[in-house]
């Protein structure tokens, strides 16, 4: 149950800004709502330009729920002929998609340090708490990090 209300404090989070971005209404607004994700989002963030931002977004969104959906019959129709999934070695599929969401992010000093820090308390934290906490120090570490650090219009 924690699990589920961190994804959606996390989806309420992107939600809220995407709907700045995208300022859409209607319809636009409830397929807005079903493709605010973590790569649409990401996606977004990653570009400089107000539309550069929307079409990536867009773009993000609709790849996603295309292909997910796509893959997901396929898997429900050919799924066994795969056999045992493990000999594949796919565990760190997650973790690649992950550092292609955050790459684009490590532009600059601070960042870098903010995600080796993340990194290095996620590491540190595996072996001493239970699953999901390490990454829940991680995010109050960033979440410090942002309170603490000063503001552009400071610096």
């Amino acid at each position: 149950m924690s699990a589920a209300s961190l994804l959606g404090v996390r989806n309420a989070i992107y939600g809220m800004q995407m709907s700045r971005l995208l300022g859409v209404k209607g319809l636009q607004r409830w397929l807005a709502a079903h493709w605010t994700i973590d790569e649409s989002a990401a996606t977004a963030s990653g570009q400089e330009e107000l539309a550069e931002q929307r079409r990536g977004f867009w773009v993000a969104g609709a790849g996603v729920f295309a292909l997910w959906n796509l893959f997901t019959l396929l898997g429900a129709l050919m799924g066994n002929a795969l056999g045992d999934t493990r000999r594949f070695g796919l565990d760190g599929a997650a973790v690649a998609a992950f550092l292609g969401l955050l790459w684009p992010r490590l532009n600059a000093r601070e960042p870098v340090a903010l995600a080796l820090a993340c990194g290095l308390v996620t590491a540190l934290a595996i072996s001493w708490v239970p699953p999901g906490v390490p990454i829940l120090l991680a995010a109050a570490l960033g979440a410090f990090w942002g309170w603490v650090r000063p503001s552009e219009a400071e610096q």
